[in-house]
Protein backbone atom coordinates (compact mmCIF):
# COMPACT_ATOMS: atom_id res chain seq x y z
CA UNK A 1 0.00 0.00 0.00
CA UNK A 2 1.04 3.78 -0.95
CA UNK A 3 0.40 6.30 1.34
CA UNK A 4 0.30 9.95 1.17
CA UNK A 5 0.74 12.47 4.65
CA UNK A 6 -0.01 15.80 5.62
CA UNK A 7 2.45 18.33 6.65
CA UNK A 8 2.41 16.88 10.13
CA UNK A 9 3.33 12.74 8.73
CA UNK A 10 -0.27 12.11 8.90
CA UNK A 11 -1.64 9.42 6.91
CA UNK A 12 -4.26 11.40 4.76
CA UNK A 13 -4.63 9.15 1.63
CA UNK A 14 -3.69 5.56 0.80
CA UNK A 15 -3.52 4.19 -2.81
CA UNK A 16 -2.94 0.41 -3.98
CA UNK A 17 -0.41 2.29 -6.85
CA UNK A 18 2.93 4.57 -6.60
CA UNK A 19 2.43 7.81 -8.19
CA UNK A 20 4.01 10.97 -7.46
CA UNK A 21 1.95 11.74 -4.64
CA UNK A 22 1.75 8.41 -3.18
CA UNK A 23 5.33 7.42 -2.70
CA UNK A 24 5.80 5.89 0.49
CA UNK A 25 5.27 2.29 0.74
CA UNK A 26 4.14 0.72 3.98
CA UNK A 27 3.03 -2.39 4.90
CA UNK A 28 -0.83 -3.86 5.05
CA UNK A 29 -0.75 -4.62 8.66
CA UNK A 30 1.04 -1.34 9.91
CA UNK A 31 -0.69 0.44 12.71
CA UNK A 32 -0.94 3.72 11.20
CA UNK A 33 -2.27 2.16 8.11
CA UNK A 34 -4.83 0.48 10.44
CA UNK A 35 -5.74 3.57 12.28
CA UNK A 36 -6.15 5.26 9.32
CA UNK A 37 -8.68 2.78 7.27
CA UNK A 38 -10.45 2.66 11.16
CA UNK A 39 -11.24 6.54 10.74
CA UNK A 40 -12.69 6.21 7.30
CA UNK A 41 -14.75 3.21 7.57
CA UNK A 42 -17.94 4.37 9.13
CA UNK A 43 -17.69 6.95 6.68
CA UNK A 44 -18.08 4.12 4.08
CA UNK A 45 -20.28 2.45 6.14
CA UNK A 46 -22.88 5.45 6.23
CA UNK A 47 -21.71 5.97 2.16
CA UNK A 48 -22.52 2.79 1.39
CA UNK A 49 -26.42 2.76 3.35
CA UNK A 50 -27.20 6.03 1.57
CA UNK A 51 -26.48 4.22 -1.51
CA UNK A 52 -28.67 1.30 -1.29
CA UNK A 53 -31.53 3.96 0.39
CA UNK A 54 -31.38 5.74 -2.84
CA UNK A 55 -31.77 2.43 -4.96
CA UNK A 56 -35.04 1.38 -2.56
CA UNK A 57 -36.32 5.08 -2.81
CA UNK A 58 -35.63 5.16 -7.09
CA UNK A 59 -37.88 2.20 -6.83
CA UNK A 60 -40.55 3.97 -4.60
CA UNK A 61 -40.70 6.92 -7.05
CA UNK A 62 -41.22 4.25 -9.97
CA UNK A 63 -44.44 3.31 -8.61
CA UNK A 64 -45.45 6.15 -7.76
CA UNK A 65 -45.01 7.27 -11.01
CA UNK A 66 -46.74 4.44 -12.26
CA UNK A 67 -49.89 4.78 -10.00
CA UNK A 68 -49.86 8.26 -10.94
CA UNK A 69 -50.63 7.67 -14.18
CA UNK A 70 -53.10 4.46 -14.04
CA UNK A 71 -55.21 6.68 -11.93
CA UNK A 72 -54.91 9.09 -14.87
CA UNK A 73 -53.79 11.99 -12.09
CA UNK A 74 -50.50 12.50 -14.62
CA UNK A 75 -49.99 11.75 -18.16
CA UNK A 76 -46.73 10.10 -18.78
CA UNK A 77 -46.02 12.77 -21.68
CA UNK A 78 -46.50 15.33 -18.76
CA UNK A 79 -43.02 14.18 -18.08
CA UNK A 80 -39.76 15.95 -19.60
CA UNK A 81 -38.46 13.72 -22.54
CA UNK A 82 -35.68 12.98 -20.37
CA UNK A 83 -37.45 11.31 -17.91
CA UNK A 84 -39.51 9.70 -20.35
CA UNK A 85 -36.67 8.04 -21.52
CA UNK A 86 -35.14 6.76 -18.05
CA UNK A 87 -38.64 5.57 -17.25
CA UNK A 88 -38.90 3.46 -20.37
CA UNK A 89 -35.62 1.99 -19.88
CA UNK A 90 -35.99 0.98 -16.72
CA UNK A 91 -39.12 -0.82 -17.50
CA UNK A 92 -37.42 -2.65 -19.94
CA UNK A 93 -34.82 -3.87 -17.77
CA UNK A 94 -37.00 -5.01 -15.01
CA UNK A 95 -39.22 -6.94 -18.07
CA UNK A 96 -35.96 -8.86 -19.40
CA UNK A 97 -34.92 -9.14 -15.62
CA UNK A 98 -38.60 -11.05 -14.92
CA UNK A 99 -37.93 -12.57 -18.18
CA UNK A 100 -34.84 -14.35 -17.10
CA UNK A 101 -36.60 -15.35 -13.93
CA UNK A 102 -39.50 -17.34 -15.61
CA UNK A 103 -37.16 -19.98 -16.78
CA UNK A 104 -36.11 -22.15 -13.77
CA UNK A 105 -35.15 -25.49 -13.52
CA UNK A 106 -37.11 -28.25 -11.26
CA UNK A 107 -34.25 -31.21 -11.32
CA UNK A 108 -36.50 -33.54 -9.19
CA UNK A 109 -38.74 -34.18 -12.04
CA UNK A 110 -36.12 -33.08 -14.63
CA UNK A 111 -38.69 -30.63 -16.24
CA UNK A 112 -38.70 -26.98 -17.17
CA UNK A 113 -41.14 -24.64 -16.31
CA UNK A 114 -42.21 -21.54 -17.72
Amino acid sequence: MFIKRDVDGAIIAISQQASIEFVEQIADDNHELQEFLDKIQPQNDVSNSLKDSDADFIRVLDDLINLLTEKRIIQFTDLPHPAQQKLLARVSLRQSVNNLNLLSEDVDNETIHL
